[in-house]
């Protein structure tokens, strides 16, 4: 049990602030879905576009997670290394997330398109307006992913959770207010409607997204994330090495991510093309499914700042120490020398924790629509999509544990740094799921047969992987050392 206090301390705020993500597109979904079908319809194609646009790049947050956290292990709170890590990566993500709003832009009918929405539909108008809209935000959003990676990987998980919290009640008040507003009348002017519709709930987002953005800004400065200019010129050579390193691993990173995000959106455009009950209950079921998704994702952030520190820190009883919140010297029961023993330790506790949160949200997926009655029509008032709704949401709930080890698994993997081998087994998976995907005549195929067996192949390729990180730690410690190859190696 002595791993819970450092475990605790990363996970618990990372689980609640990454609540917020999802529940700005759950807000979205309740509200939009007030207004008709047709609009849940459109929302849901907008959602699957901006995750493949947004989310392609979700990658720089492991990324930097752990090119930090390793910076931090060798060089100690102050890392100059780490710091440039920060500064660079969010550069490069401030002009990814420009480039995206302007592509996004010129592109906007044909991405609809590819989804299934012709500009002849009746989805097209409320679609474009949304995705315009909504689309403004691309670089507080990929802002946004590379300063959270920056503070988990400092163990930092309370800054994240301040931002996301803001980012959602922002989104809260904003939604009801732009979409059915009052009319305000001013002297001497014509009245102002508030009321835009799914334009509105877009704006509410997007503007919720920039409010994140600045807060996190304001915290790099304040808590001296960023290397002062003086420094950084003297360190031309070591930043250059640095920026390789970024530039390789964000690469590999952000090849898995846009498979994953690719299958996500095919999966929605097979949806469109089956009927548009089916793409709205997908889209309801999506918002509703990642909400537990990112709370089984909070151990996989401990496990991925743990796993870093137990591979590359030189003092792993004080890094590790230094993660917690207790005073309880946990350390005392590791054995000081032997990193594989901490490993293999920290493995089953992670393991073992994130199958019983996996289960807890079975049971609650399994339960709400149970304990309350109006649920399914608290999303959408047509019966053709309820209807479909009900076939989808006992298959989300029995997924639950597969998807939690499969994210713990891959969160040790990218706390080794083996970010390509990651993208290696994605593709794989993706590639596989794709073909059972393409033949789903309904949506409820399309969960069952497509979406869980992406899960399962990533977790049995990822099973592999951490048996490979215990083989070489066992070399290692058959010296009585840590092998130098290994730490090459990851």
């Amino acid at each position: 049990m002595y791993w819970r206090g450092p475990v605790v301390a990363i996970a618990l705020p990372a689980l609640i602030g990454m609540i917020a993500d999802p529940l700005l597109s759950l807000v979205d979904t309740i509200f939009v879905g007030k207004l008709g079908a047709s609009e849940l319809a459109s929302l849901g194609a907008c959602t699957s576009i901006f995750h493949l646009a947004f989310n392609t790049f979700k990658a720089t947050t492991s990324v930097t997670t752990s090119l930090v956290s390793g910076a931090i292990a060798k060089e100690g709170e102050d890392s100059f290394t780490a710091k440039v890590v920060t500064l660079t990566s969010l550069q490069f993500a401030t002009v990814a997330g420009v480039i995206v709003l302007v592509l996004m832009n010129l592109l906007a009918s044909p991405a609809l398109r590819a989804m299934g929405i012709s500009t002849e539909s009746n989805l097209f108008h409320s679609a474009i307006v949304y995705l315009k809209i909504r689309i403004m935000a691309a670089p507080a959003v990929l802002a946004i992913t590379v300063c959270e990676g920056a503070f988990r990987g400092r163990g930092d998980t309370r800054t994240p959770l301040l931002a996301s919290a803001l980012a959602a009640i922002s989104n809260l008040v904003l939604d009801p207010l732009l979409m059915f507003g009052p009319t305000l009348t001013f002297f001497l002017s014509a009245p102002l409607k508030l009321r835009f519709g799914i334009g509105g709930a877009a704006t509410a987002t997007a503007a919720s997204q920039y409010i994140a953005a600045i807060v996190y800004l304001i915290c790099l400065k304040k808590k001296n994330m960023l290397p002062s200019n003086k420094r950084a010129h003297k360190n031309r050579k070591e930043k250059l090495v640095i920026v390789k390193k970024i530039i390789i691993a964000n690469g590999a990173m952000l090849l898995r991510q846009l498979s994953l995000l690719m299958l996500w959106a095919f999966a929605t455009a097979r949806a469109v093309r089956i009927g548009y009950e089916h793409v709205a209950a997908h889209q309801v079921s999506l918002s509703y499914w990642l909400i537990f998704a990112l709370l089984l994702d909070a151990p996989a952030v401990a496990a991925q700042v743990i796993t870093n520190r137990i591979l590359f820190s030189d003092n792993i009883r004080e890094d590790i120490r230094s993660l917690s919140t207790t005073s309880y010297d946990f350390t005392e029961n590791l054995k000081a020398n032997d990193r594989q023993y901490i490993f293999i330790s920290f493995l089953k506790f992670i393991i073992s924790r994130g199958a019983l949160l996996a289960m807890t949200a079975t049971l609650s997926i399994l339960s709400i629509p149970k304990l309350l009655p109006s649920f399914y029509d608290s999303f959408s008032n047509d019966p053709l999509v309820v209807g479909q709704l009900k076939k989808i949401i006992p298959i989300l709930g029995a997924q639950q544990v597969l998807v939690g080890l499969c994210l713990c698994i891959e969160g040790i993997l990218s706390g080794a740094g083996k970010f390509t081998q990651l993208a290696m087994f994605t593709n794989i998976s993706a590639a596989l799921s794709f073909i059972f995907i393409k033949r789903s005549s309904d949506i409820s195929e399309i969960w069952t047969k497509g979406i869980n067996g992406f899960f399962l192949l990533r977790f049995l390729t990822g099973c592999l992987g951490v048996l490979k990180i215990c083989r070489f730690l066992g070399q290692g410690s058959s010296k009585g050392k840590v092998n130098n190859q290994f730490k090459k190696e990851i």
